[in-house]
């Protein structure tokens, strides 16, 4: 997947230029979206509690931008867009570099387009890194978004609040739970996005 000119970072690799590139396109759609995110989060925790009344999503933005100010929309967005950051990074160097491989080796003819089942692999490979990466990251956002002022004094800051969880919880019960059931949603997810993503480019830019 082409990223067009390389002038900004010339000195380093394409994979790493596309790492920056990524992550920084993940952070700016976190940050726009974040406050419907926690609303996603709180209006998901009302229901699983019981609640007989569930605000809509931007009613629920309302409520929390007037009992705790615009700062409360954005309660754990530190941890989600350093995790978006590497996420979105890591997807789209390793894309690369997946596609890349299956050129040089799988292809009869490593100066000609990677084929749409060698783009899916690589997506499903840059899929499955991506996420086993940064899954702890969204495990410690989810508590932050539904925790309140409580879980931010315990979980400060993505590192301390990362050490603070494996700690308490270890690996599999803390940092990696439900770890299993978002790769039956995220990989498939990246798998189609990424190869459907550029074969559409080839096509179109190439007509």
């Amino acid at each position: 997947m082409s990223t067009g000119s390389t002038a900004v970072l010339p000195s380093m690799a394409p994979e790493v230029q596309k790492f920056f590139a990524g992550g920084g396109a993940g952070m700016t759609a976190v940050f726009c979206t974040y406050p419907l995110d926690l609303a996603r989060a709180r209006m998901a925790l009302l229901i699983e509690q019981g609640a007989k009344e569930v605000p809509s999503m931007f009613g629920t933005v309302r409520d929390v931008w007037r009992e705790a100010g615009i700062r409360a929309l954005y309660s754990g967005a530190g941890v989600s867009m350093t995790g978006a950051a590497i996420y979105c990074g890591l997807k789209f160097a390793t894309y690369d570099g997946c596609k890349d491989w299956c050129r040089r080796y799988l292809l009869p003819d490593p100066d000609g387009p990677p084929s749409a089942l060698h783009r899916a692999l690589s997506g499903g490979v840059a899929g499955v890194l991506a996420q086993t990466f940064v899954y702890p990251f969204d495990v410690l956002r989810r508590r932050l978004q539904t925790g309140g002022a409580a879980m931010k004094e315990k979980y400060p800051g993505s590192i301390r609040g990362l050490w603070t969880l494996y700690k308490e919880e270890g690996v599999v019960r803390g940092l990696y739970r439900g770890c299993a059931l978002n790769y039956v949603k995220t990989v498939p997810n990246t798998t189609v996005y990424l190869a459907l993503f550029d074969i559409l480019k080839d096509t179109f830019c190439t007509a």
